[in-house]
């Protein structure tokens, strides 16, 4: 299965954004998070770098996008790496005919990947929002404390969770 991440739209559903380094943060985040799964991950990253870059750290992948006349940022570059996955005979980064699960809550990606759904009649295609996946993300996190036998007991931890799903609701 391939995941294609909104970076910086899950970055702030996760209030990490104004942090230092938070790219390398979320992606210790997510290497954690499918540390067991075996999943190929592609975290895309807005950037203000005319030539963008692209770092491989086993099965995940940070790609800054270049800001240029081609790229307006991260969207172009999701829906281009979606489109390409998709394409008959062409797998860069996931086996042909892999599930492929675009996450992210930016409207615009949301709708044009639900017109490339529409127009290939894709069942491959799954998109997850930002908000639950970050949600996912907190969950696991919250289990790694707990399993560690540190931090807050387990009761308290349900009760804070219960606090923020009727908040994000």
């Amino acid at each position: 299965m391939l995941y294609i991440i909104d970076a910086n739209n899950l970055a702030g559903k996760l209030k990490m954004l104004e942090e230092k380094n938070f790219d390398k943060k979320l992606r210790d985040l997510i290497k954690e998070y499918f540390k067991k799964k075996k999943s190929l991950v592609i975290l895309v990253f807005d950037s203000s770098d005319p030539m963008g870059d692209k770092i491989t750290d086993g099965n995940i992948t940070l790609v800054y996008t270049p800001k240029d006349k081609y790229y307006n940022g991260a969207d172009d570059k999701i829906v281009e790496i979606l489109e390409k996955e998709l394409s008959p005979g062409y797998s860069k980064f996931s086996s042909s005919g892999d599930e492929v699960t675009v996450i992210t809550d930016d409207r615009e990606i949301i709708k044009r990947t639900e017109k490339i759904i529409e127009d290939i009649g894709s069942k491959r295609v799954k998109l997850e929002r930002a908000t639950d996946f970050a949600v996912k993300l907190r969950i696991e996190k919250n289990k790694k404390i707990e399993d560690g036998k540190r931090g807050l007991e387990k009761k308290d931890m349900e009760k804070i969770n219960e606090e923020l799903l009727g908040i994000w609701k």
